[in-house]
């Protein structure tokens, strides 16, 4: 890497201060019973986590939807592997993204959209 980008790679991870970690599903057999169980990737990758958009509430239902998306900033490193979700720390709170897209590559850095879905009851 060049002298630039070194610098620019140092400014942007000094963003990182969120943590996340990488989940996907193994199909695990017991007992001839296929089975998909979580398994932990990556786990306190430091991170950043930028909210772009949320979706108004719905009151239709007898449950609310609040949905929102938004991006992960993350070391060009880290291998985000289709069908896997992300669970972030965001300053001593857990929540859980899916991804909705792929990642971005950057030499500095990767950057991928995630998902988040709760319900407001």
């Amino acid at each position: 890497m060049t002298s630039n980008i070194t610098k620019l790679k140092k400014i942007i991870e000094s963003r990182f201060y969120h943590s996340m970690c990488v989940v996907s599903y193994e199909d695990v057999t017991e007992n001839y019973i296929t089975k998909k169980e979580p398994l932990i990737l990556f786990k306190d990758i430091p991170c950043f986590f930028s909210r772009n958009k949320q979706n108004d509430f719905t009151s239709f239902d007898t449950v609310n939807s609040a949905e929102y998306t938004g991006k992960i900033y993350f070391s060009e490193n880290i291998q985000m592997p289709t069908g896997s979700f992300v669970v972030l720390d965001i300053l001593g709170e857990q929540r859980s993204f899916v991804l909705s897209g792929e990642e971005i590559v950057y030499q500095t850095h990767k950057e991928i959209f995630v998902k988040r879905k709760e319900y407001v009851k």
